[in-house]
């Protein structure tokens, strides 16, 4: 993370979810975030993909009091709305405009927009993949973050004797981060 913003002073990275102890979950983080920013709300960045699961996540009507959210389209998904994305779940705590790009918490006044952005189809999931394939994923990274994840060989090709014990991670590799009930 440091090496992706090291050029733009506007970002800092916050190391408060690897330094908490035991699992990560994003309400806890956001309430941590709320506590700091005092009356300021911060904004959510997620994907519509995401966004859809957002339902089965660890306390999800908090999470939508807690921050504003920002929905983005995410390949193969173009375009759509909130309308379509939002789980069933968390309908009745937000007020939809009749476009159905937007909205307010009933109660907590934050707010949820769908922004639409220009999107190339990469994901972190297919360059893990494509690293563990031993596979270039020049291109796919700006190139201090190409370089920084190739020359640790955290996704690198698994050795197979790691394979048969089961490993399921190299070692010094991070957490993946997952929500839940």
């Amino acid at each position: 993370m440091k090496a992706a913003i090291a050029s733009n002073p506007r970002f800092a990275v916050d190391a408060l979810e690897l330094e908490r102890q035991g699992p990560s979950y994003s309400v806890d983080t956001l309430r941590t975030f709320t506590e700091r920013l005092g009356p300021s709300r911060c904004v959510f960045v997620i994907g519509q993909d995401a966004f859809v699961e957002l339902g089965t996540w660890r306390e999800p009507a908090a999470l939508l009091a807690l921050a504003h959210f920002a929905v983005t389209t995410r390949p193969p998904c173009r375009s759509g709305s909130l309308r379509s994305w939002m789980p069933r779940s968390l309908t009745s705590q937000v007020e939809l405009a009749p476009d159905g790009l937007s909205g307010r918490h009933r109660s907590a006044k934050t707010w949820i927009r769908a922004v639409e952005i220009t999107a190339l189809d990469i994901s972190s999931s297919d360059i893990r993949a494509r690293l563990r394939a031993g596979r270039s994923v020049r291109y796919l990274l700006p190139d201090g973050i190409h370089d920084a994840v190739v020359q640790s060989r955290v996704y690198g090709p698994r050795q197979a004797s790691r394979r048969r014990a089961g490993a399921s991670r190299a070692p010094g590799a991070p957490r993946k981060h997952r929500e839940s009930r």
